[in-house]
């Protein structure tokens, strides 16, 4: 028997305080089962009566599938009122998935993919929204908890979003409450909130049938099911955490409200206005284009004078003495910005309270990321603010304008800006990250049949990047720090553009060596078949509307976009490589209880993991923190050994004993 299940919730962040107020169910014999809980219109919280947790966990028990759409979010709201889910995940069905498979591109929404496919049209949403909209305006008149744009548990939705109606599905527990509480002259309000979670399982059923016979006709099942198997991987990392350092978090977001608050002087003494505000774009342009003459470099699409970032730089190249040190200090000013809105808007919020680890209270806490395999077109992941976590680390323009002798940032310890200083392990415990080498190159290599960087790849002695600066920077190439030269990044662009089908002129213009093309086609002439292979998938998905990845996932292609056919292309194979390596990670670890290995966080095309700290001073004599690192690292290169990929996909481990920001390179370690 299948049973589809579907929760309402008191709010979006389960983790920190919203639980399921209304649980539903249809099986396959059209019958409904449902919970209705009250909820204590001041903590939001249930209120259960005694056994009727029992009573959903006997019943999910019995099925021989459960259907969901967007299981994670579902199986989160069970857990967090006591129902076990660790043995469900077994026979999880997750309709979301299927519609990704089945177009990649299109809504994903419930409400959405019912009236396109099962001519069910949405005609409770009106009736629903009154109903919960009239119930607000109530409750605040009560001085009840109901959602508002600045709650601590809607954190996606800022002050200034216009959607109000993204919050009052939310507030459905709001009806019945008023009715028990008096407020209400009859239940009907009740009964069309009841009416609508019921239908959203009703209608997760018949849509699962629809995708499993569509699926099933493109001979698409295997793909779904290599993908239903990183559910339960996904949710046990999410649940796993990512520890910050909240006194690093704190001190961090000190000393950058510091900085902005210099630069933004400066900037104000400057420009000789006091009362300047530089957030204002009127008076900014104001100081730039009539105090201080700067000419306009670029424009808004409305034809008005740009103060992007981009025009920033261009107008630091055409401006001198006071105007570039005003410009100088403007953009210092942002880039500071840009940590404190990631620290402030975002993560604070999440960051207060501590974690009970071993028994007792330590003064770190986590951060629980949620990891979306549909989230993209391409099936890159999403996350909730890990992917923006950039592995970049950025200087102040006093360091930068110094060479790195920073006299502002001296004794501070904060010179370098990398948002990682925040995360990292606890003490005993270390993290080891692994970063897949040069992956996007490979696999545009493997497609292409470009057999000699194919060879390069195989041999492992150099890098195809090496290879060909061996080329265009003969004199150069074999300086040990090479790779911190600015040709090596010539280099890398240029190897980029080749490909993704550049052609003579682009490639010399990125390589910045005249006839650099030709000298790369006399010593590799295959790589040609860069250009042809872009020709081939921008044929076949004009033909058939989309292509297939590496591993078989379909993705369509936006009509408006043939040029993007490459980078579908790349994406949606490097993110299957990266799933596989999740599930194979994940198998050991849990085969594995004893060495007490975590999994984190994915980003881009790396993973993090988090173990015990090595025993001895120097980390790789210690066999089993060794072997765990080349355990994980083995598991994560073998997606890439089967038919579908066919080349090797080494990644670059990295131990960090401190933050995620510093690390200890184990790559020449693991492959000795």
């Amino acid at each position: 028997m299948q049973i589809a299940l579907d929760t309402e919730t008191s709010g979006l962040d389960i983790r920190h305080g919203c639980r399921p107020f209304f649980v539903s169910t249809c099986n396959s014999d059209d019958k409904t089962v449902y919970w209705q809980w009250d909820v204590d219109p001041h903590t939001r919280q249930p209120i259960i009566p005694p056994g009727e947790i029992d009573e959903i966990q006997e019943y999910l028990d019995s099925c021989e599938r459960l259907v969901l759409f967007n299981a994670p979010f579902d199986m989160l709201a069970l857990l967090s009122v006591g129902v076990k889910i660790d043995h469900l995940w077994k026979k999880t069905d997750d309709v979301l998935i299927k519609s990704h498979i089945y177009n990649s591109l299109e809504s994903h929404k419930l409400k959405h993919l019912c009236i396109k496919y099962l001519d069910i049209l949405d005609d409770d949403q009106e009736a629903l929204g009154m109903a919960v909209k009239k119930a607000r305006r109530i409750g605040r008149r009560l001085k009840w908890d109901i959602a508002r744009k600045d709650h601590p548990h809607f954190p996606g939705i800022k002050k200034g979003d216009n959607d109000i109606d993204s919050l009052w599905p939310a507030d459905m527990w709001l009806p019945r409450a008023l009715w028990l509480a008096g407020e209400a002259p009859d239940d009907s309000w009740e009964s069309v909130c009841r009416v609508y979670g019921l239908r959203d399982a009703e209608r997760t059923l018949i849509l699962n049938e629809f995708y499993d016979t569509q699926l099933n006709a493109q001979s698409l099942t295997d793909v779904y099911e290599e993908h239903r198997q990183l559910l339960h991987p996904l949710f046990r990392m999410s649940q796993n955490g990512v520890t910050v350092k909240r006194s690093v978090l704190m001190k961090q977001f000190a000393h950058h409200t510091n900085l902005v608050k210099s630069y933004s002087d400066r900037c104000i003494t400057l420009s000789g206005e006091p009362k300047l505000n530089l957030n204002s774009n009127n008076q900014l342009q104001k100081v730039l284009f009539q105090g201080f003459n700067i000419p306009v470099t670029e424009v808004t699409d409305k034809g008005n004078p740009s103060t992007n970032t981009l025009a920033i730089l261009k107008m630091m190249d055409v401006s001198q003495g006071k105007p570039l040190e005003f410009l100088q200090n403007y953009k210092a000013r942002g880039e500071h910005n840009g940590i404190l809105r990631y620290v402030k808007n975002y993560n604070l919020k999440k960051f207060t309270r501590v974690d009970k680890i071993e028994g007792r209270y330590h003064r770190y806490n986590k951060m629980h990321f949620s990891f979306n395999q549909t989230g993209t077109a391409t099936t890159r992941f999403t996350s909730d603010g890990a992917q923006t976590i950039s592995k970049k680390v950025k200087k102040c323009f006093w360091c930068a304008g110094a060479g790195g002798d920073c006299k502002k940032c001296e004794g501070t310890g904060w010179s370098n800006l990398s948002l990682r200083n925040m995360f990292g392990p606890r003490p005993g415990r270390c993290w080891v990250s692994a970063d897949y080498s040069n992956i996007e190159m490979r696999i545009l290599a493997r497609k292409a049949n470009v057999e000699s960087f194919l060879d390069i790849f195989r041999e492992g002695k150099t890098t195809v990047h090496l290879a060909v600066a061996k080329l265009m920077f003969p004199d150069l190439y074999q300086r040990p720090d090479f790779k911190k030269l600015e040709e090596y990044g010539k280099t890398k662009n240029g190897n980029f553009a080749i490909s993704y089908g550049a052609g003579q002129e682009k490639a010399d213009l990125t390589y910045e060596v005249p006839g650099g093309y030709e000298i790369l086609l006399e010593n590799y002439p295959d790589v040609k078949n860069f250009k042809h292979l872009l020709a081939e998938l921008k044929n076949k998905a004009r033909k058939q509307g989309g292509i297939f990845t590496l591993g078989g996932y379909p993705l369509v292609i936006p009509s408006h976009k043939p040029y993007a056919v490459l980078n579908y292309f790349v994406q949606g194979s490097a993110g299957i490589v990266m799933k596989r390596a999740i599930v194979r990670c994940d198998r050991w670890i849990t085969q594995n209880p004893e060495r007490d290995v975590q999994m984190i966080m994915t980003i881009h095309d790396e993973l993090v993991f988090d173990m015990p700290a090595p025993t001895t001073l120097i980390p790789e004599k210690d066999e089993i923190f060794l072997d765990n690192v080349k355990q994980l690292s083995y598991n994560m290169e073998s997606p890439g050994d089967d038919d579908d990929f066919g080349i090797p996909l080494p990644v670059e481990p990295m131990y960090h004993p401190v933050s995620w920001a510093d690390g200890i390179d184990f790559t020449n370690i693991i492959h000795s």
